[in-house]
């Protein structure tokens, strides 16, 4: 989860028509575990791929949340982590067919939006640890 000198958080609008429970909805930028890949690697992939960004992480542990849903009458749950990460100056540029837009949102602008489940509450959980460990003093 990318945050920037102002405490707005980077998130993108998926785009997948073909799935309207999650089409058009904000989330945290991201995606799935591919075989013999670590967590960083993962973000560092992910960040590249649907962003063409580079990410410095800034705190060293992950924020961890699960979550259970219904994919089609079957029941799913998937574990999810984030870090949070700074990208210094870049400009984000869409690089994925799946991400529709991007934007940098306060944690009460992202409240206003539409999207997908768990969002917010990764966003509640960083701004803590944006206090607690004065993150915003190391980020370029």
């Amino acid at each position: 989860m990318a945050i920037n000198k102002k405490g707005q958080y980077l998130l993108t609008r998926r785009h997948e028509p073909g799935r309207p429970r999650i089409d058009q909805k904000w989330q945290l930028p991201g995606g799935g575990m591919e075989f013999g890949e670590t967590a960083e690697q993962v973000l560092a992939r992910e960040m590249e791929e649907e962003l063409r960004v580079s990410v410095r992480i800034i705190y060293p542990y992950p924020i961890v949340k699960t979550h259970i849903y219904d994919d089609s009458g079957k029941k799913l749950q998937v574990l999810l982590l984030t870090f949070l990460v700074d990208i210094g100056g870049q400009t984000p540029v869409i690089g994925h067919p799946e991400t529709a837009d991007f934007g940098w949102f306060s944690p009460a602008e992202a409240q206003k939006l539409d999207y997908l489940p768990l969002t917010i509450e990764f966003i509640t959980e960083a701004e803590k640890l944006v206090k607690k460990e004065k993150i915003l003093d190391i980020i370029r």
